[in-house]
């Protein structure tokens, strides 16, 4: 199972207001409501008739707002002027878990509450999953282990947000037109820099730096395995002294929360002086520092990614439904 992440999720903002149920649990903040609710020492909550606690049974409605059709379903229309309400069963999220290490809470001075066995080369690893942001995993590893950007001082990525066929535009364009034929200086412009950009003061790297894995070899016919393309959004070389700091977006679905349940699932992070694989050349497991994901951070990723209902067949279907609508009226 070896999919690009970066071709197939793009997250998307809620335009409307989604009722009922916000499922919010941030470990690192204290929480307060007119004095509704009550901190304990082990950052858990006590009852209260003011919330409930999400779990398996838990369900929601809510509706999203919008005027283009997504996902495969851009083909079938434009941007259009009327926003469309279609119901989904989707919360609004805003999720956030951490753990680190014992040195690492006795050096910068955070409490024992979120301490747990690390891998030797992680110290801190948060889980967050907030709606129009997605599911993101953010680390610190330490220096010097020879990743693909540890030259660089920082690093921010420039997310694809045009359609498929203005590749590297930041603006969300219309279909273009019947029989429009691209210049060609504009085309290779485009395509050169579609997935690599160099603005001042920024650097822009290709997708394929890093994974996520439900292993440490390499996957083949006689060793089964999995790998996910992550989306790298963050690096910076200075938040901590003596430590890389990494922002990757896997996505909510399905598919990354499969590779999560895996019991060695871990990061790959590309070493420095690695071919670079968006030029397709072979992925293999040697070319990569891995990254093991602590249980305790792993388990409450699948517990919330599991509530993430696949709203998008939704969404879809609605979009299909008023391209056929329009077809009828257009032939009348």
């Amino acid at each position: 199972m070896i999919v690009n992440i970066g071709k197939i999720f793009r997250c998307f903002a809620l335009i409307g207001v989604i009722s009922a149920l916000s499922s919010c649990n941030n470990d690192n903040e204290d929480y307060s409501q007119e004095g509704k609710y009550t901190k304990q020492k082990n950052h858990s909550l006590e009852t209260s008739q003011e919330y409930e606690f999400v779990n398996e049974g838990s369900q929601v409605k809510g509706e999203f707002w919008t005027n283009y059709p997504r996902g495969a379903t851009r083909k079938l229309g434009n941007i259009y002027d009327e926003v469309v309400r279609i119901p989904v069963k989707l919360p609004i999220y805003d999720i956030s878990f951490i753990v680190y290490s014992q040195e690492f809470a006795e050096r910068h001075g955070y409490p024992n509450s979120h301490v747990t066995e690390m891998p030797d080369n992680l110290d801190m690893m948060a889980f967050k999953m907030k709606t129009g942001q997605g599911c993101i995993f953010q680390f610190l590893i330490d220096k010097g282990q020879g990743h693909f950007i540890e030259d660089k001082d920082s690093y921010h990525a420039f997310f694809k947000l045009g359609n498929i066929y203005d590749l590297g535009s930041p603006v969300l364009t219309p279909d273009k037109v019947d029989g429009f034929v691209e210049q060609k200086e504009d085309y290779e412009l485009r395509v050169a820099h579609r997935h690599y950009r160099k603005p001042e003061g920024e650097i822009y790297m290709t997708t394929q730096t890093i994974f996520l894995a439900g292993q440490a070899y390499t996957p083949n016919k006689t060793k089964r395995g999995s790998r996910l393309s992550v989306f790298l959004e963050d690096y910076h070389a200075y938040v901590y002294r003596d430590l890389d700091y990494f922002s990757v977006r896997v996505g909510c679905t399905e598919l990354p929360r499969k590779i999560l349940e895996e019991k060695n699932a871990m990061f790959w992070v590309k070493k420095m002086g690695a071919p670079d694989f968006g030029k397709g050349h072979e992925v293999k497991a040697e070319y990569f520092i891995k990254i093991p994901i602590p249980d305790v951070l792993k388990r409450k990723a699948i517990k919330y990614m599991s509530t993430y209902n696949n709203y998008t067949l939704d969404v879809r279907r609605a979009w299909r439904k008023i391209a056929l609508e329009q077809k009828n009226i257009e032939k009348k």
